[in-house]
């Protein structure tokens, strides 16, 4: 009988190398061994994910969560296609889940926090946005982000200072200029949509 982790582990790594369709079908031999091998569930819905198959991703990634609570990744893939599916508040819940589960990283928490700007929740989007600047201090996207947000609750001059230093960070980044533009006095405008 063939060994349900080497399927799963050359599943990972076709992903790794952008080989969807073979990790996908890797995950799947694995599952036709072990039909309940948490791992390879979060491998067939990565895999997924990335073919734009969002909700048969969250499908998969919850099979994986029920076979093992303790996998973040699948927490934050989960949120990523829930995000996708326009499921916002499972996708706040999933990744606050993984945070809480040691999974705090710049990412973790500017994903969050973007989630947040989404659901309307400007404070707490400023705190995520906040602490991914303090474990990525040179991210401009996230002081852009947070610069937004800020504008949101009417703090003119913080979204200027963070979209200042988005700016200086990478001089180049169209999206702080436009958003700098929608803050600065002036005639009414709409905002641009956070990146």
């Amino acid at each position: 009988s063939a060994d349900p982790e080497v399927f799963t582990n050359r599943s990972h790594v076709k992903i790794q190398l952008g080989d969807v369709h073979g990790a996908r079908h890797d995950a799947e031999t694995a599952l036709s061994y072990n039909p309940q091998h948490a791992e390879a569930y979060v491998n067939r819905g990565w895999a997924k994910l990335l073919q734009e198959d969002a909700q048969g991703a969250a499908t998969d990634l919850s099979e994986a969560l029920r076979y093992n609570p303790s996998l973040t990744a699948a927490y934050i893939l989960r949120a990523e296609a829930h995000i996708k599916t326009h499921q916002l508040a499972a996708a706040l819940d999933d990744l606050s889940q993984a945070i809480l589960m040691g999974e705090d990283n710049a990412k973790t928490y500017f994903a969050r926090g973007k989630t947040r700007l989404s659901l309307g929740d400007l404070s707490e989007a400023i705190h995520d946005y906040s602490a991914a600047i303090r474990l990525a201090p040179q991210d401009p996207i996230v002081y852009a982000n947070r610069g937004w947000a800020k504008f949101l609750l009417e703090d003119a001059q913080g979204a200027l200072d963070d979209l200042a230093r988005a700016i200086e960070l990478s001089p180049n980044y169209e999206y702080a200029y436009a958003a700098r533009g929608r803050v600065e006095p002036g005639p009414a405008r709409g905002g641009p949509a956070a990146p």
